[in-house]
């Protein structure tokens, strides 16, 4: 994960970080859009971020792609909704995984890692996964634009 302030951060960092985050998404879509278009059913659930919704200090190359997501999906729910198919995005704050770990300034690392000690521990992968079950198993008439979800003492 590539943190920093933007103006600071090489080029090859932006492609990256966009190829994992929006291509990714762009990619699973492609993957799997036709067949539920053909079936007239269907849930495609993105992970986007509460960075895209509110911006995170170091985060704006992380914020910019998961914004792109957000707007993404939400287009595409509109080009798919007659069609039966849903699609919703999932913006999670602070998780609990070792994707911080991946961040070169140790100054970040160690700010993170108090600030999520601060408010009481970061979701757990175990919790967004019960949250993205959840959306899945809603009445197909029932689609979840977003959902943004947070430890109950994150503020941001």
């Amino acid at each position: 994960m590539f943190l920093g302030d933007i103006g600071s951060q090489p080029s090859q960092h932006w492609h990256t970080m966009f190829a994992v985050n929006v291509n990714g998404v762009i990619n699973g879509v492609q993957a799997c859009l036709k067949s539920m278009l053909e079936q007239k059913r269907g849930t495609i659930i993105n992970m986007g971020s509460l960075g895209a919704i509110k911006p995170l200090d170091h985060h704006g190359l992380y914020n910019a792609t998961k914004a792109a997501v957000h707007s993404l999906s939400e287009m595409l729910r509109q080009e798919v909704a007659h069609s039966n198919v849903r699609v919703s995005v999932v913006a999670p704050g602070a998780i609990d995984t070792n994707l911080i770990n991946t961040t070169k300034n140790p100054d970040l690392v160690t700010g993170h890692k108090e600030y999520v000690s601060s408010i009481g521990g970061a979701l757990s992968a175990k919790d967004i996964a019960m949250l993205l079950l959840a959306t899945y198993q809603m009445p197909q008439h029932i689609c979840i634009r977003e959902l943004v979800v947070g430890a109950t003492q994150q503020v941001v």
